[in-house]
């Protein structure tokens, strides 16, 4: 009712307006005998007073209420469509800004987790550096130790050449003392008997007795001689086991070598496939890490 009223004050005032403006026109005409072109506009002026006149006729209470309930009814549609386009535009704002800030957050954890994942991958890297290092010395010992474990079995096995052959020249010096000897008692034996022969002979007074004298002694510088090379040949065989005895000790040193290098081998051997597996899980982390940052 409300709108219907101002609208029928504004019609009254611009109706009133256009009288005053009409009187005005028309004292114009009378006094100055204005032209044609004036009382065409007079006539204009005429019927849009005469048009606002019947706008202002008195309509009916019935046609101003549903006028207004239709009017009130368009009104709320608009509003209501208002409000649901603002609601669309709020939600449409609203996931646009979740979307925005979840964006936001997931931005902030792949750049944390690429920070990680880069400084677990140079960590990575520097221990493989290291573990190549290391492995590369390990493989280099092992050659070495390889190298002395084979110099070692080489020389030892000369030793136990040497050995045997020491040990064949003593027998065949202790055979050679026993024949000596089997020949130094004979001779003692033909000695013992020559001389009790010369008491025999000296007794009953036998002209040979320088001849057998002569015999005896010579008998005795072979028994001497034996003697004296029984002498040397203990003395070689003494010599001979002493040399036994060093190349016996030096087999031992060797084979306490040879048995520290084996198992320094074995724990370097243990140590490279230690650090290989090490390796392969460090290339397997490696390629996970670039997985996860790809």
């Amino acid at each position: 009712m409300a709108i219907i009223s101002n609208e029928f004050i504004q019609q009254k005032q611009r109706s009133n307006d256009l009288e005053d403006e009409l009187q005005l026109i028309q004292k114009y005409s009378k006094s100055t005998q204005t032209k044609a072109a004036e009382q065409d506009e007079l006539k204009e002026k005429q019927q849009q007073i005469t048009t606002l006149r019947n706008d202002l006729i008195p309509r009916s209470t019935t046609d101003d209420a549903d006028v207004l309930k239709r009017e009130l009814i368009t009104i709320q549609q608009c509003m209501n469509e208002m409000a649901l386009e603002k609601e669309q535009q709020i939600d449409k704002l609203r996931n646009i800004l979740i979307e925005k800030f979840n964006l936001s957050i997931h931005d902030e954890l792949i750049n944390a987790n690429t920070s990680q994942i880069e400084h677990e991958i140079n960590a990575i890297k520097q221990f493989v550096g290291v573990t190549h290092k290391r492995q590369e010395n390990v493989k280099n010992t092992v050659k070495y130790m390889r190298n002395r474990l084979l110099e070692n079995q080489t020389e030892m096995k000369q030793l136990k050449q040497t050995n045997i052959q020491l040990q064949n020249d003593v027998q065949i010096e202790q055979r050679q003392i026993h024949s000596y000897q089997n020949q130094t008692e004979t001779l003692n034996n033909e000695i013992h008997l020559l001389k009790n022969n010369q008491v025999i002979q000296t007794k009953i007074g036998d002209d040979q007795d320088n001849d057998r004298q002569n015999f005896i002694r010579q008998i005795i510088q072979e028994k001497d001689q034996y003697e004296q090379q029984i002498k040397e040949c203990r003395i070689q065989i003494k010599e001979i086991n002493n040399q036994r005895q060093q190349i016996q000790d030096e087999c031992d040193h060797m084979s306490k070598q040879i048995l520290q290098i084996t198992n320094e081998k074995n724990q370097l051997q243990n140590e490279q496939i230690r650090v290989n597996n090490e390796m392969d899980l460090l290339k397997k982390q490696l390629d996970e890490n670039n997985k996860d940052k790809v």
